[in-house]
């Protein structure tokens, strides 16, 4: 468990890296025109993790916009 705490491994770790690499490949091949991808757009998530992150972030725009303008 040690270990595991310094160096993470395991299947997460081995899609972060896939994620990694493959972002990195669509960017240097991508057109001008094309928008740029990020290693989260190569994640896999489970659909009940999709959903609860898109609940979150949903959540975290909401907040956003409830706050009060500076000034």
């Amino acid at each position: 468990m040690q270990f595991y705490e310094l160096e993470p491994f395991g299947p997460e770790r081995d899609n972060y890296h896939a994620a990694i690499l493959a972002s990195i490949l669509v960017n240097i091949h991508r057109t001008k025109n094309s928008k740029e991808v990020f290693v989260s757009d190569f994640m896999y998530r489970d659909e009940k993790t999709k959903a609860e992150d898109d609940t979150r972030d949903f959540i975290n725009q909401l907040k956003a916009l409830a706050k009060p303008k500076d000034g």
